[in-house]
């Protein structure tokens, strides 16, 4: 793992959302340590682990917020075996 990545804690939860359009790098700060890496089809993918299920619902308002078109969305809890 690099630096900016969270060490994942059991019981968190792994995202993997897809975004139509590039985001802006300067989000990065406004997603709270997840990653966002842009696509040659032109699309985002924001990734990472949130400590819990209340932080999973904050970024789907955040999203919803930001205006963005949302073209999938994936949450997998960790377990002790993904450490």
């Amino acid at each position: 793992m690099n630096d900016k990545t969270p060490t994942p804690l059991e019981g968190s939860i792994n995202i993997k959302v897809v975004i139509k359009g590039h985001l802006d790098n300067w989000l990065q700060n406004h997603f709270a340590g997840l990653i966002i890496n842009h696509e040659l089809e032109g699309n985002s993918v924001l990734s990472g682990n949130l400590p819990d299920l209340a932080a999973f619902y904050g970024l789907i308002l955040k999203l919803r917020d930001s205006g963005v078109d949302l073209l999938s969305l994936e949450a997998s809890k960790l377990t002790e075996e993904d450490r």
